[in-house]
This record gives structure tokens, sequence and C-alpha cells, in this order.
């Protein structure tokens, strides 16, 4: 028994459109990331004299240096890992305890109460921050 291939088809005209509009969307995206690595590799005088240049030439490293040393990088850098990682370790050590109480506890409530909880899971903490007027 055999197997038969289906022949190949032409992509319809609509997912070509799409397809050119997401991987536009995603160009429009990226390119400012791209412009501001390629712009953080010169050095002041070529930035100063060619910024629209698209190559650095020579590639310069020192503003990662200086940003390091004099900016301190490194130390804020280490507080948000360290924070990121003690937060995951209380999220995940609080979180299981709710859900093993809500898979095997029955009480009167408890969908309420899990919507409640869900959704405060799904709203990120800085919109609580944002003042009402």
């Amino acid at each position: 028994m055999g197997f038969t291939l289906c022949p190949a088809r032409a992509p319809k005209l609509s997912s070509i459109v799409i397809s050119s509009i997401i991987i536009g969307g995603a160009v429009t995206m990226i390119a400012p990331y791209v412009w501001l690595v390629i712009n953080s590799l010169k050095t002041v005088e070529d930035f100063s004299l060619h910024p629209y240049a698209m190559w650095p030439n020579p590639i310069d490293f020192g503003a990662y240096a200086r940003a390091f040393t004099l900016g301190r990088i490194g130390v804020y850098l280490g507080n948000s890992l360290l924070y990121a990682v003690v937060a995951t370790i209380v999220q995940l050590f609080l979180n299981s305890m709710a859900a093993f109480a809500f898979a095997r506890i029955e009480f009167r409530g408890k969908n309420v109460t899990f919507g409640m909880l869900l959704a405060t899971m799904m709203l990120p903490g800085a919109v609580t921050l944002i003042p009402c007027i």
C-alpha cells in the first residue's frame, strides 16, 4: 500500500497579504532595537559624525564597560535577579497551597473564590499602582 503525496498548491493571495503584514509589523517592532544596538557599538565621535551609518567603524564596547562600572548596572541586574527569584519562589509556594485547597476541599463559594483568585493572578501588579482620579 503506497502513499500518495498531495500536489503542491500555490498559496492563496490572502495568506500572502496576511503574512506580509505580519512580517512588516515584526520588522517595524524589531528595527528600533537593532538601531539601538548598532548605535551603542559606536564611539562618541563616530556617533556624532555619522549618526545614520548602519555599521559602526570601529566597533566599540566601551559604552557597555562604562555602564557596568560607572552606572553600576551589574548591581541593578543582581537586585532584579534576586527579587525575581524570591518572588517566584513565594508565588509558587503560596499558589501551590491554594491549588491544593481548591482541588481537595469542598466549600461554599469555591467557584467564586477561585474566579477571584484567577482574576487577581491575571492582573499585573503595575496596573494596581495607577491612581484613580
